[in-house]
């Protein structure tokens, strides 16, 4: 099948994005002493992007870029309202 391998490179690297911004948030939210709340929605949140297709795979990537930049300086917070806004 043409083109299989350009779908699993996008969908590998997709997803390693996810794991990575997900850790970030269930260690963040380990040390705060909090339920893994921002974690598990973040994960729920791309997989229905993702499946939306190619624009949906744009918009969950720009969503992991924003939430890290928001953990990177530990505002849980903020990550929070991104998430929400993008989740409602």
């Amino acid at each position: 099948m043409k083109g299989y391998g350009d779908v699993r490179r996008r969908m590998t690297a997709l997803f390693d994005e996810l794991l990575a911004t997900a850790m970030d948030a269930a260690t963040l939210e380990s040390r705060r002493g909090d339920s893994f709340e921002l974690a598990t929605v973040l994960a729920a949140t791309f997989r229905r992007l993702v499946l939306q297709g190619p624009d949906g795979e744009t918009e969950a990537r720009q969503l992991t870029t924003d939430i890290r930049a928001e953990l990177a300086v530990a505002d849980y917070a903020a990550a929070c309202a991104l998430l929400a806004k993008t989740a409602a």
